[in-house]
């Protein structure tokens, strides 16, 4: 979306499911993707929610909502546990 003759609106949109849902993340992030969202944030407060992220981002990339090209729909996550190494 372009607002005035050149500045280009971003949509985002913040997940409200439980990281280490992954079925519930998967299904909210579809429907935003869907809607055309193309940011969509989710938060990592623990080590055990950011190491859920890897297979997270394996099945979306599977179902074509995270994609390399120009229309791509990045996945932006927030950590909160300080920083700690995650695998």
């Amino acid at each position: 979306m372009t607002v005035g003759a050149v500045i280009r609106t971003i949509w985002q949109s913040m997940l409200t499911c439980d990281t280490s849902n992954t079925a519930e993340l998967l299904k909210q992030t579809s429907k935003l993707v869907a809607v055309g969202c193309q940011i969509v944030r989710i938060t990592a407060p623990t080590v055990m929610d950011a190491a859920n992220l890897q297979p997270i981002v394996h099945e979306l990339r599977a179902r074509g909502c995270l994609t390399h090209d120009r229309r791509g729909h990045p996945l932006q996550a927030g950590s909160g546990f300080g920083g700690g190494q995650v695998g």
